[in-house]
């Protein structure tokens, strides 16, 4: 890192025949360059990511350039936080320059994975069915979008019985509803299908 160096001369007159100067040196040194490209993940194939952590450039001059790498999947490469297009594992490199002659770099994994649990498919899409058990009406909710173009949600009944069906758009975030106020009480099954998804959840109607 450079450091920077102000001096200051400061000329002391003793006399109108004698002079002394002195010189004071005062050091600034600039903090640590460093770099955040973000926390390793694991995303839906084909849905997209925002790269870069909370700062992704601190410390050094405070004047950075950006330098993520591949480019692969990525709408841009010269940004803070690009976004990022996932369909197979990669890694992403971001480099950063403060100006000065000091870089860094910094990696961020990006694991492809397909939902197979209950579990897995939850936290993959952020996926939220409420309330359960329900009497009237049940909502479902996710917060990422399912990359297919076709979802299929459909309900069982505890004999096998499908007692609903509904065909959604599987590339936005889902917002149904599902009114249960007429279905006797007892145990379902809300199954979700696409080509990539087959997982189901218990619902309880009383």
């Amino acid at each position: 890192m450079k450091q920077l160096y102000l001096a200051f001369v400061f000329l002391c007159f003793i006399s109108s025949t004698k002079a002394q100067s002195v010189i004071q040196f005062t050091v600034n040194q600039l903090p640590l360059l460093k770099a955040d490209a973000g926390k390793d993940s694991t995303v839906i194939k084909g849905s997209s990511i925002v790269l870069g952590g909370i700062s992704p450039a601190s410390g050094g001059s405070g004047t950075y350039t950006y330098a993520w790498s591949p480019a692969t999947g990525l709408d841009k490469t010269d940004i803070s936080h690009p976004t990022a297009t996932v369909n197979q594992d990669i890694t992403y490199t971001l480099t950063i320059n403060d100006g000065l002659g000091c870089i860094k770099t910094s990696a961020v994994n990006l694991k492809v994975s397909f939902a197979t649990s209950v579990d897995e498919f939850s936290a993959l899409y952020g996926l939220r069915i409420f309330p359960n058990p329900v009497s009237d009406r049940i909502y479902i909710r996710t917060s990422r979008a399912f990359a297919d173009k076709l979802l299929l949600l459909e309900l069982y009944d505890v004999h096998g019985r499908k007692v609903y069906a509904r065909q959604v758009n599987g590339t936005a975030t889902l917002n149904q509803t599902i009114e249960l106020g007429s279905f006797s009480k007892g145990l379902y099954l809300l199954k979700f299908t696409s080509t990539k998804i087959n997982t189901a959840y218990k619902i309880i109607v009383q």
